[in-house]
């Protein structure tokens, strides 16, 4: 990740402040997230090229599971919409 890429945040890991997909999904793996990747970004996965702006996810909708993918998104200066 490029460092213009994040934002320096004195608790936890700096903010994402660009599009960083490969940052993002590291978190969520690291928070043990229950999650697909769909969209765009999974269909560069099966080899067909595709420009996208933005990483499309889906998520087990367990309490707990909902609670980690908060925490990552709030971390990384987002924020959660279900």
């Amino acid at each position: 990740m490029k460092r213009d890429q994040i934002e320096s945040s004195p608790a936890g890991p700096p903010e994402l402040s660009e599009p960083a997909f490969d940052e993002l999904l590291r978190r969520l793996a690291e928070a043990e997230v229950d999650f697909v990747v769909v969209g765009g970004l999974a269909v560069n996965a099966w080899g067909v090229v595709r420009g996208t702006k933005d990483v499309d996810i889906v998520v087990a909708l367990e309490p707990e599971n909902v609670k980690r993918v908060a925490e990552v998104a709030v971390a990384a200066g987002g924020h959660l919409t279900i």
